[in-house]
């Protein structure tokens, strides 16, 4: 095996396995570290209940993934490759509540809000979604850039010419609110609050934590887009397609490999020590 690549990519979650495969997509040589036996970090299906029965353990549905640019970008490999995603058309998700109550969305998002109990929050939750679809690059742009790179003044100044100040202050304003604080501030009823404040642990925030008010919508126009696609199989069949496309562009795949440390020289890295 080559000791020296153009890229070394540790941990193959679906952060490294992408990483991996667009790097080596334009040329570069890549080494893919995992230091567990197996590819995908939390992407796992497995026998958890009746001998035969596949269960995700962990990442179940991929609406983010299938609405982002590394999938438009490997997503005719990986189907190549064997991946295949399940969808409905229908509702997608939905919460029953402690007194009962049953809330559900539905891919239509004119459907969602005609169950709410409130004109004005139909009205409302249709303009969130349409407000966030009108400046869906820009904060795309924000959220998955650097912010101390000067492309992200780029995306920032296209907020500001569509938003101007008060449009683009109240983005940052929900930005640093709760997801839960954001639907009191909107919303006279609770819809929307129980139908999407649960959504923000997939994202690791509780309903009280900041940033909620801005990923609440992301998630809503996400899931009313693209559904919660499944992976036909189970997930490991995700990460069997990334497997099989990293084969093929030759990228050096090594598990059972903990790293060690970096090794650093002049400030930049320019080495990985791992197994000695």
């Amino acid at each position: 095996m080559a000791r020296t690549v153009d890229a070394v990519v540790v941990g193959s979650g679906v952060n490294g396995l992408v990483a991996a495969t667009e790097l080596a997509k334009d040329g570069w040589s890549v080494a893919l570290l995992e230091q567990g036996d197996r590819l995908g970090g939390f992407i796992a299906t497995e026998e958890r209940t009746p001998p035969g029965y596949l269960h995700d353990t962990y990442s179940s549905w991929h609406p983010l993934f299938v609405s982002g640019g590394a999938y438009a970008a490997l997503g005719e490999d990986l189907h190549r490759h064997g991946l295949e995603y399940r969808n409905g058309d229908g509702f997608v998700t939905g919460t029953v509540t402690d007194d009962g109550r049953v809330l559900l969305a539905h891919r239509d998002p004119a459907t969602t809000a005609q169950a709410f109990a409130h004109a004005e929050d139909r009205a409302a939750y249709l303009a969130m979604l349409g407000r966030f679809l009108d400046n869906a690059d820009a904060i795309g742009g924000v959220l998955g850039g650097e912010p101390r790179s000067p492309r992200t003044l780029r995306h920032i100044a296209a907020l500001l010419r569509r938003e101007r100040l008060a449009g683009t202050e109240a983005w940052l304003r929900s930005a640093l609110t709760s997801g839960r604080s954001y639907c009191r501030g909107v919303f006279r009823g609770d819809e929307a609050d129980v139908m999407w404040v649960p959504w923000l642990l997939h994202a690791g925030l509780s309903p009280d934590h900041a940033g909620g008010g801005l990923l609440l919508p992301v998630l809503a126009v996400s899931l009313h887009g693209f559904g919660v696609p499944v992976v036909a199989g189970g997930a490991r069949n995700f990460v069997r397609a990334f497997e099989t496309l990293l084969g093929e562009l030759h990228v050096d795949v090594r598990t059972g490999h903990p790293v060690e440390r970096l090794l650093v020289t002049d400030g930049r890295v320019t080495g990985v020590v791992c197994g000695g």
